[in-house]
C-alpha cells in the first residue's frame, strides 16, 4: 500500500504568533512579501519513502499526472495499492 498526499507553503513565510520575555513585547519588522507558492508532493509505504516532488507554484491535473506517470509508477512494487488523500478527480 502506498499513500500519497501534497503540501503547498509560500517561500519566506513568515510566523503570525511568537514568544517574548513575561512583560516584554513580541515585535518583527514584517518586509514586504514577494515569495512564490511550492508543493510538495510525497508517497511512502511502510518500507519509507518511494517518491517525491517539489514544483512551483500549485499542483494542477497534469502536473500530478506527471508525477504519477515518471515518478511513483517507475518505483512502485508490482501490485501495490496507491490511496491519494483527496481523490485523483479533485486533480481535474
Amino acid at each position: 500500500m502506498i499513500f500519497i498526499d501534497e503540501a503547498a507553503f509560500w517561500i519566506g513565510m513568515s510566523r503570525e504568533m511568537a514568544r517574548s520575555e513575561k512583560g516584554k513585547k513580541a515585535f518583527y519588522l514584517r518586509p514586504f512579501y514577494k515569495g512564490r507558492k511550492m508543493t510538495l508532493i510525497g508517497a511512502i509505504s511502510i518500507e519509507g519513502v518511494v517518491a517525491k516532488k517539489a514544483i512551483q507554484g500549485s499542483m494542477k491535473g497534469k502536473e500530478f499526472k506527471d508525477f504519477i506517470e515518471h515518478d511513483l509508477v517507475p518505483l512502485a512494487q508490482r501490485g501495490a495499492a496507491i490511496a491519494e488523500s483527496r481523490g485523483c478527480d479533485s486533480y481535474g
